[in-house]
């Protein structure tokens, strides 16, 4: 495994495995970035993992540089070619509809896809999270059909709607919060994905799989607790299980 090691500053090194953008690259990241989380390595203060590097916050007073990159040296061995990473399938209730897909027309212009052909491709397989950020816990997810990919918005939205599915490139996710956004939308979900007061807030991990399934408008708009915990039982057992405690 090529690892490349970079200072960011006096506390931060970024640890970049390189290369392209490939779920196994991704999954070795995590892989890595958990094993050292694990190894409660002195004067690491915290890991952030993007989609093929993850950064490390460490004091210098309590471990130097050096010592840092000698610890993390003997860790990559155990990294294997196909990581093992604890993840689960998340399904998604998305109603593909212009009302809320405000660039499905644009879409259907620049793809020559029909709405019917662009929900079975946004819905025919799961997508793999690659990381979460930009806001609170967005997934970037992958990788989406080739007929469906697009650039970004020329120009971007002042705000997207929370729960808003959108696409570019190759990639999709879902806008936890109304935000600012140069995506292309093409459909809305009522699950929400981010609570910041519950005790884990994302639903959604890195590593993860989601899965989007079509829902009408109308189940849509009547969507309430009792509906999600139902759709829960059904699709997300997992999840249900994770907040009885």
């Amino acid at each position: 495994m090529d690892v490349q090691y970079h200072f960011n500053g006096d506390l931060v090194l970024q640890v970049n495995l390189g290369g392209p953008l490939t779920i196994e690259t991704n999954r070795r990241m995590l892989q890595f970035a958990e094993t050292v989380a694990s190894a409660n390595i002195p004067g690491i203060q915290s890991i952030i993992p993007a989609m093929t590097s993850f950064s490390i916050k460490y004091e210098p007073r309590k471990v130097g540089i050096t010592e840092l990159i000698s610890h993390l040296q003997q860790l990559q061995r155990h990294i294997g070619e196909s990581p093992s990473i604890a993840s689960k399938r998340v399904v998604v209730p998305v109603a593909f509809s212009e009302k809320y897909g405000l660039d499905i027309p644009y879409i259907q212009e620049k793809t020559g896809l029909g709405v019917e052909e662009m929900v079975e491709r946004m819905t025919r397989k799961p997508f793999h999270v690659y990381m979460l950020g930009f806001i609170a816990g967005l997934p970037y997810m992958g990788e989406i059909d080739p007929e469906l990919r697009l650039p970004r918005r020329a120009t971007p939205r002042i705000e997207v709607a929370k729960g808003s599915i959108a696409i570019a490139n190759e990639l999709t996710n879902i806008y936890t919060e109304s935000s600012p956004g140069g995506w292309h939308v093409i459909g809305w979900t009522p699950m929400a994905t981010f609570d910041i007061d519950a005790a884990i807030p994302t639903i959604v991990q890195a590593g993860d799989e989601v899965l989007f399934k079509e829902i009408s408008t109308s189940e849509a708009e009547q969507w309430d607790t009792n509906k999600q915990r139902e759709w829960d039982e059904t699709w997300n057992p997992s999840l249900l299980k994770s907040q009885d405690f």
